[in-house]
């Protein structure tokens, strides 16, 4: 399996958990068993692929709920603070609408150029360091997004 399908396993991936593992196992073996120039993997290998690929795709979904669920509540706390304002002291001018997006939208894209992978990436990816920038990467993506909504909510 050279080229997997993208839609086909990001399906599995969300959907139908164990369907995945065992598509994982079939591409990774392939190219492992390529890289060792077409040997035979032994039972512990495909084992260990296994264990892998189950550890990796609950991490991939663990990732995709938290995502979710910080989006959904950058969201609603965006409408509901939208909303006090409206209220409070009426719909925003143009211009805070403007300036609001503008915040918005550099903050998340300040996040998304300052977010490190390789630079300091370990074995485990547990490390401080790791897990302060995706702390700082979410915060930021959170209020980028927080004051996008607000902006949209606060004008209607």
């Amino acid at each position: 399996m050279q080229n997997p399908n993208a839609i086909k396993a990001v399906s599995l991936a969300v959907f139908r958990p164990r369907a995945f593992i065992k598509y994982a196992i079939a591409h990774d073996c392939a190219k492992i068993k390529e890289a060792y120039d077409g040997r035979d993997l032994t039972p512990q290998e495909i084992e260990n692929t296994r264990n892998l690929s189950a550890k990796r795709l609950c991490s991939l979904r663990s990732s995709l709920g938290r995502a979710w669920l910080l989006t959904e509540v950058a969201v609603a706390c965006g409408i509901v603070f939208g909303f006090i304002l409206q209220s409070s002291v009426g719909a925003a001018s143009s211009r805070t609408v403007l300036l609001l997006q503008l915040i918005g939208a550099s903050i998340i894209l300040a996040a998304t150029l300052a977010l490190l992978g390789w630079d300091i990436q370990s074995m485990e990816g547990d490390t401080l360091p790791e897990r302060v920038n995706q702390w700082l990467f979410r915060f930021q993506y959170w209020v980028g997004t927080f004051l996008f909504v607000l902006s949209v909510v606060w004008s209607a």
